[in-house]
């Protein structure tokens, strides 16, 4: 088969794999998914799976296929996780929610794996998939449907940043050059919302745009300050200027409170040290300290409580390279209140990759 990952560092040394080994690949490495080819005793594919924290990144190759997730695979399995899929070779097609994208290289999209979908590929193809939980993103479910399957350039912009990072972790992995990282994986999501805002596009009155700047402001004070046991509403307040109750109606037209907003950001800023190798030797009870959680037993139990494991155990399923949860995301978008549902979290696939050097 011409072009899958032929001109790819590593790829001859990796097998070519037929119709069935391939779509079950696929289903193991995202999610369950049907697949149909006109002749499937001429397809050959191949499949590189890596994973960052909570992202996974995979290099999919393939002939002329057509892949569909139906309503019937939801209801059987659905992790609420999404996708941005990047056409490296070859030309394809993403339909879903009455929308279709037409991929050729260097073009990206979004899709949603908890609703249906098609993707159709009528020729070799070649593609990079970042798959992550949405709530890992700042952007709420009904916001994420309208960004789905939209044609997004990945030659200049934030989307040549994500293509251009995706790929050199994935070479770099594949090559053993790279040690997943939960930095790494942060930064993935950062470049997601990035695109997501840019894709949604929406224009902003005067107002909004100048209580999002204060919002914004507050935020970088209040990120500067985790550690500081007298953070608080009043203090923030009076660091800027404007009532404490001016400050409330920021956080509100957020959809969350300035003590919400603090707890989670300390929480997020524990899980980064928690899973960082480089600070296993500071104890448990210090990376609590340092963001403002003084009281270990508390410590633990609003770990716990939001990530799914106290924070000793968490440590150790960052070391064993499982999949752990995130603090939800809010939007801080004035005017638009945000929600949060839960966790999303990947499982670990048993799909040994059948290639590893896209």
């Amino acid at each position: 088969m011409q072009g899958v990952g032929a001109t790819t560092p590593g790829a001859e040394r990796e097998p070519v794999v037929g119709f069935e080994a391939w779509r079950h690949a696929v289903s193991s490495a995202f999610v369950p998914i049907d697949a149909r080819v006109d002749v499937a005793g001429g397809f050959a594919g191949r499949l590189s799976a890596h994973r960052f924290g909570d992202v996974s990144l995979a290099c999919v190759a393939g002939s002329a296929v057509t892949v569909s997730r139906t309503p019937r695979m939801i209801r059987r399995e659905d992790r609420g996780l999404v996708k941005m899929s990047m056409q490296m070779r070859g030309h394809g097609l993403i339909v879903q929610d009455g929308r279709e994208a037409v991929l050729a290289p260097g073009d990206m999209a979004l899709n949603d794996a908890s609703r249906p979908y098609t993707l159709d590929f009528s020729d070799d193809f070649l593609m990079l998939v970042v798959m992550l939980p949405r709530d890992a993103l700042n952007t709420r479910t009904f916001e994420f449907s309208r960004l789905t399957a939209r044609t997004i350039s990945g030659r200049s912009g934030t989307g040549a940043v994500l293509a251009s990072m995706t790929t050199s972790l994935v070479g770099q992995s594949a090559a053993g050059e790279l040690e997943p990282s939960v930095y790494l994986s942060d930064a993935i999501v950062n470049l997601l919302d990035a695109i997501c805002a840019e894709t949604a596009g929406s224009p902003r009155r005067p107002a909004d745009a100048h209580r999002t700047a204060m919002l914004l402001r507050v935020q970088g004070f209040i990120e500067d300050h985790l550690g500081e046991s007298d953070l608080a509403t009043a203090r923030i307040a009076a660091e800027h200027h404007v009532s404490v109750r001016y400050v409330q109606k920021l956080f509100e037209s957020a959809g969350t409170t300035v003590r919400e907003w603090i707890r989670m950001r300390r929480i997020e800023r524990c899980r980064h040290d928690l899973l960082d190798a480089r600070l296993s030797s500071v104890p448990v009870g210090a990376i609590g300290s340092r963001w403002g959680f003084t009281d270990p037993a508390h410590f633990s139990r609003v770990i716990r409580q939001h990530l799914g494991l106290p924070p000793s155990e968490l440590r150790l399923a960052g070391r064993a390279g499982l999949p752990t949860a995130r603090t939800p995301r809010v939007l801080v978008t004035p005017g638009v209140r945000a929600q949060s549902d839960g966790f999303g979290q990947l499982t670990r696939s048993t799909f040994r990759p059948a290639y590893e050097g896209f």
